[in-house]
């Protein structure tokens, strides 16, 4: 494009012939503009090019494309002028650029929608350190199970560290007010805004961990013949009514045995959930979950039954299990010192009585015990007089 310019004054005129070459644009692909091996400066700073990509975030400064879900393949589109819809697919041309070390589409010349209502590449799930690195600027990212650690400053800028690092969530695009110590999974787009920053778009890409705190028994010391109530309060951020939450809670006799459900259910008094163990012979371990349909939490405890009230039930001299381990079949022999009246009970690991019985004797008791309909697994023989108990192991298999 050709001008002539021409300038004078009272006595003299100039005139220039000035010619204006357009630049063209040269197609690049997101990758091809943001891949680097150096500082993190893309290597196409001051080019024009053309490139396109699925938008993945909007807001009034700009908007965010990528077309693959990897790394170095998300950009930033500085664009005051345009307004494109998450899932638009859009094509772009402007000045390749660097602002706050981030790479940037600005001056933007061209602009085309492609397409609409595209779905987006799945988050790419990273530690809240990794999410920070040059590869994934503009990417969309999730991070998960991460505790915040700083509550939001002046400018709503917040901190959560999954164990990795410390990351900065930012409220460019969506302000949400964490609260310190709970856990968040978080999906978003990391950007260079006065810092490395994380930015969520709306609040289903904050998703809180219900809390379960206060975890209480009672009795706080049982005995073998002791049903036990474990309460707990749980909470969510985003559940107002803590009936919504799916709850349960799991015993076993050991750590990571917890898989025997008992009913847990939210009281009159809010957000506290109460369930009852049955009567154990045995440590017992148990395990609380909580889900918001999104995330689920687990605490865990345990308790000991207390050695008060065990012990030789008065004149049991011995008492013999033959043959231990078994198929269910076996023999019980018991001798005593005097006669009395006794209890003989058998408790799976779940603390279900799966035998029982009263006998009377007057000195020597043998009995042939059949249980072999039960499963294989550990029981407990408890035999009492209605004040001392002993227990004895006996394995099924």
């Amino acid at each position: 494009m050709n001008f002539t310019v021409t300038a004078q004054d009272a006595s003299t005129t100039k005139v220039w012939e000035v010619s204006v070459v357009k630049p063209v644009p040269t197609e690049l692909s997101i990758y091809d503009i943001q891949y680097t091996t150096g500082s993190g400066a893309s290597e196409h700073v001051g080019e024009f090019v053309i490139t396109s990509g699925i938008v993945t975030a909007a807001y009034s400064s700009g908007y965010f494309i990528q077309d693959e879900g990897a790394a170095w393949h998300g950009l930033f589109i500085l664009d005051y002028d345009n307004e494109p819809s998450v899932g638009d697919s859009v094509k772009v041309a402007g000045e390749v650029s660097e602002y706050q070390d981030h790479t940037e589409i600005a001056d933007v010349v061209g602009y085309e929608v492609l397409n609409t209502g595209l779905s987006l590449f799945d988050p790419i799930e990273l530690t809240t350190v990794e999410v920070a690195e040059e590869q994934y600027e503009g990417v969309l990212a999730k991070v998960t199970e991460a505790e915040c650690t700083v509550a939001p400053d002046n400018y709503n800028v917040w901190t959560v560290n999954d164990g990795s690092g410390a990351l900065k969530i930012d409220d460019v695009i969506y302000q949400h007010t964490p609260t310190v110590g709970n856990i968040y999974d978080i999906t978003g787009i990391m950007h260079g805004w006065y810092g490395i920053v994380f930015l969520p778009r709306n609040a289903s890409d904050i998703n809180t961990y219900p809390v379960i705190e206060n975890l209480t028994i009672d009795p706080t010391t049982p005995t073998s013949s002791d049903a036990v109530t474990v309460s707990a309060t749980i909470t969510d951020e985003e559940v107002t009514d803590a009936s919504n939450l799916t709850v349960k809670l799991y015993y076993g006799s050991s750590e990571g045995s917890e898989d025997t459900e008992v009913t847990f259910a939210v009281t009159s008094t809010d957000n506290v959930f109460e369930g009852t163990i049955p009567a154990s012979a045995t440590d017992v371990y148990y395990k609380i979950t909580a889900s918001d349909g999104s995330v689920t939490s687990t605490a865990t405890g345990n308790y000991s039954i207390t050695s008060t009230g065990i012990g030789n039930p008065d004149g049991i001299v011995s008492m013999n299990i033959f043959p231990n381990p078994n198929n269910g079949l076996f023999t019980l022999e018991m001798n005593t010192s005097k006669a009395g009246a006794f209890n003989v009970e058998i408790i799976n690991i779940q603390g279900q009585v799966v035998y029982a019985k009263e006998i009377q004797q007057d000195g020597f008791y043998k009995d042939q015990i059949d249980i072999s309909k039960e499963a294989s697994g550990i029981y407990y023989i408890r035999i009492n007089d209605g004040v001392n108990m002993k227990v004895s192991k006996v394995m099924i298999q």
